[in-house]
């Protein structure tokens, strides 16, 4: 079952399920580590960006970079998906947006989604699967990441409405040697794999989880809308390995 790995609690709580700690600050120097940056948000900002509703966290800077941090308590999690949304009054299509997330192996912020085509002050998104986590959690099991944008000319606003990582949970291996074809039953090609309670079709291009018994134990990513219902099973998410 996916579910939230970002809720919000004060940052002077040790790392542990639920921790988080964002930052944001302007920058003539990109950061190349991944110290805190110099404003916290406060507990009702973190709050604020924890459900999507249009109405963010906004760091200004004036030729400079605008930067905001986010460090979150993964456990022994070894897959997790970063979701962020927000805006910029200055178009990306004048200084791109990078999605960056910092390798505690070799010191380096990676670049692992960015955004130079959108207009200003219309949120979108950027976003990333991470299948292992191994290199990007520290000795506490806290991962770190970050959104930011060179601010050109005029002042400038880079604001974060929503963050959140999410825990993803993926059954490849579980379904390698069950695989059963029922095309003649689906006309659309689809090639049905069971397990239990579980079904999975595929298409060639995703895979989509259907759940026959209990919801509390199905797979979902409230990132993709649910998609057509069959007679015997209901669908609950896609979802792309």
């Amino acid at each position: 079952m996916s579910k939230s790995l970002s809720s919000s609690l004060s940052p002077s709580l040790s790392p542990s399920e639920g921790y988080g700690l964002y930052t944001k600050g302007d920058y003539a120097t990109l950061p190349t580590n991944n110290n805190d940056l110099e404003t916290n948000y406060t507990e009702a900002q973190e709050v604020l960006v924890s459900t999507r509703n249009q109405s963010g966290v906004g760091q200004t800077g004036t030729s400079q970079h605008i930067v905001h941090q986010f460090k979150n308590f993964l456990g022994s999690k070894t897959v997790c998906e970063i979701e962020w949304e927000g805006k910029t009054t200055l178009t990306p299509v004048t200084s791109t947006i990078y999605l960056q997330v910092y390798n505690q192996d070799t010191s380096l912020w990676e670049t692992v989604d960015s955004n130079s085509t959108w207009q200003q002050d219309i949120n979108f998104e950027l976003s990333k699967k991470i299948l292992d986590t191994t290199d990007y959690k520290d000795g506490s099991n806290v991962i770190s990441v970050r959104v930011y944008q060179l601010a050109i000319g005029l002042e400038q606003t880079l604001t974060t409405d929503y963050f959140e990582i999410l825990e993803t949970l993926t059954y490849t291996d579980k379904y390698t040697d069950l695989s059963t074809s029922y095309n003649e039953m689906y006309p659309e090609g689809f090639l049905l794999l069971e397990d239990g309670n579980y079904f999975l079709l595929e298409d060639g291009v995703g895979k989509i989880l259907l759940e026959s018994g209990t919801i509390e134990n199905a797979l979902y990513t409230r990132k993709y809308p649910p998609l057509k219902e069959r007679s015997h099973s209901r669908v609950v998410t896609p979802d792309v390995y």
